[in-house]
């Protein structure tokens, strides 16, 4: 019964990330139980004497009466131990960013914690963890909730912790006017959501003592409303099992196998017209294969050329249009980076060429092949 109750909340644990040992208090009765009957049987087993018979229940309870008096002060007291005020080091020095409210209270955010290079997997149990540091100037008569945001593509929340400062034992409103409270975080991100991508860590405040949850304004240094209060970035790594070859498959992909330089494979492209209108939105969807981590943040860039090589249109845009720049990709990776290219309504008819390839926005130099040439070739024409 034991084994099964662990191996239970072992699951548990998995499943939600927490330890939750309160969940045992149910089977404690049958495991006492169980505990008592096995010491009478092993006792009988071994034919203890009268004399010896109550020493190895009386060890047990000597050993578990001496466990409970020492771990209150050892593992218990510590992690629920009040947070002391502090010093933000100097390289976690941020902002300061302050949260006001409707009354004009507010805190102010003037440290932010985050190891470099955290990488974050689909469906696992690592998350991201972060540091934010609190202060207030005047203090507070509100026990604000603090949410840590991961935004993944387009700036969705796909991972938050919402609570009090201080893992709720020193809300703001026990806070001194001046003193600084470090306040540790570990998001986990929701499983199911489109990888690889930047993680762009997010910190809002609300006032939640009402009826109706309401956000306080964050403001930057410079007293300037922002929208979003982005203090870090990390990685959502691709999911390890992830069936590329399906993948293609499924979308119907055409393959190109175009090797450029600097770790960058165009694996395939979506299926293309060979006839395109004039004023047309034609959606392409290229498909990277990461060899390694490029060394610059690229552009992709789409170009429709006339037959006078002059250039009629372009759809330059970063990968994922911003949601996961180059300098993230990790060897194995597929990104799959939908595009648009938009013809103009009063192109000419003709023939005309689709120009892919990458390029660096700071240097302007393109991305070369290692075949030769920086671009792969797509020939349409453009009707009336």
């Amino acid at each position: 019964m034991v084994i099964i109750t662990m191996i239970l909340l072992i699951r548990w644990t998995i499943i939600s990330p927490a330890f939750q040992g309160r969940l045992l208090f149910p089977a404690l009765i049958g495991v006492n139980l169980l505990w008592v009957l096995g010491l009478r049987t092993i006792s009988g087993r071994w034919s203890l004497t009268t004399q010896t018979l109550p020493a190895v229940p009386l060890f047990a309870t000597l050993f578990l009466l001496i466990m409970a008096i020492i771990i209150p002060f050892t593992h218990i007291a510590p992690a629920y131990a009040y947070p002391q005020p502090v010093a933000v080091p100097e390289w976690a020095e941020f902002g300061p960013i302050t949260y006001t409210d409707s009354n004009g209270e507010s805190i102010s955010l003037v440290g932010v914690e985050m190891e470099p290079g955290q990488t974050a997997v689909p469906n696992d149990q690592v998350g991201i963890k972060i540091t934010l540091y609190w202060t207030t100037q005047t203090g507070v008569s509100t026990d604000y909730v603090t949410s840590v945001h991961a935004l993944g593509r387009g700036y969705e929340s796909i991972g938050q912790v919402d609570r009090h400062p201080g893992w709720g034992m020193w809300p703001p409103t026990r806070w001194q006017p001046g003193e600084i409270y470090a306040d540790p975080y570990h998001v986990w991100i929701n499983p199911g959501n489109p990888s690889p991508s930047l993680l762009r860590m997010d910190i809002s405040v609300s006032d939640t003592s009402g009826p109706e949850s309401r956000l306080l304004t964050a403001t930057d240094p410079a007293g300037a409303p922002l929208d979003l209060a982005i203090v870090g970035k990390a990685k959502l790594g691709q999911s390890p099992d992830l069936d590329i070859e399906r993948i293609l498959w499924n979308a119907n992909a055409i393959p190109v196998m175009v090797d450029f330089a600097d770790f960058v494979t165009l694996e395939a492209v979506s299926p293309l017209p060979e006839k395109a209108s004039a004023g047309d939105d034609l959606p392409i969807t290229l498909y990277w294969r990461a060899n390694g981590t490029p060394s610059a943040d690229y552009t992709v860039f789409l170009q429709l050329i006339d037959k006078d090589i002059s250039l009629a249109a372009t759809g330059d845009q970063p990968p994922l249009n911003g949601d996961y720049p180059t300098p993230l990709w990790s060897a194995g990776e597929l990104i799959e980076d939908h595009k648009i290219l938009k013809i103009p309504a009063n192109v000419k008819p003709g023939p005309y060429q689709i120009l892919i390839g990458m390029y660096d926005p700071i240097t302007g130099n393109r991305m070369q092949r290692l075949d030769g040439g920086d671009s792969v070739t797509h020939f349409i024409e453009i009707i009336p």
